[in-house]
């Protein structure tokens, strides 16, 4: 049997929402690091340093890997015995010059056109996918629709290792995670 993921995800209270900008990120982040030790509890793996590398990227730690997401409404988090990736975006209007600057042509033609939500769900699974290659924007370029999308999965390719990505729709968001939808116990705490 695989190893269940249990991505994390916590609302957001007001008063974060409110605070000064400079503040919010701090605020954001500790929030998100106590979704990645209730993730962490729920699967049973210990965290106890959260180092990142070079580039900013999360650093396994004893073969614990770990992901972190935070919008200013959701944060969410997972830990995993292999490379992983989580991203949440909440979905808005987007500007006609950026579909092609996260999909190619062929991209596009494969998930069936362009709108807002389609967008980002494919902006979601691409940030989860460099997320867990550790390689951050730079990789978006890299990363390709494998196959037509399944209403909550989607496969991307980063160069030769394909991707399963689970999806999860919460409150106008798109949550998006490295993994196969049987695998995944989502744990939503609003």
């Amino acid at each position: 049997m695989a190893f269940k993921l249990s991505p994390v995800i916590l609302k957001v209270p007001k008063e974060i929402r409110v605070s000064d900008p400079k503040e919010r990120v701090i605020l954001l982040s500790q929030l998100a690091r106590k979704a990645l030790l209730i993730s962490a509890d729920r699967s049973g793996l210990t965290l106890k340093h959260l180092k990142k590398g070079k580039k900013g990227e999360p650093l396994p730690e004893k073969g614990v890997y770990w992901s972190l997401a935070h919008k200013e409404t959701w944060v969410g988090a997972v830990v995993a015995m292999q490379p992983v990736g989580i991203d949440l975006e909440r979905v808005k209007p987007v500007r006609n010059g950026l579909f092609a600057k996260v999909a190619t042509q062929e991209d596009w033609a494969m998930v069936g056109g362009t709108n807002e939500t389609t967008f980002y769900r494919l902006w979601t699974a691409k940030e989860a996918v460099v997320k867990a290659e550790g390689v951050g924007f730079a990789g978006f370029s890299r990363c390709r629709v494998a196959e037509p999308p399944a209403t909550d999965q989607l496969k991307i390719t980063y160069e030769q290792r394909v991707y399963p990505i689970t999806f999860k729709q919460l409150n106008g968001h798109i949550i998006a995670i490295t993994s196969e939808p049987d695998t995944v116990e989502w744990q939503i705490i609003s």
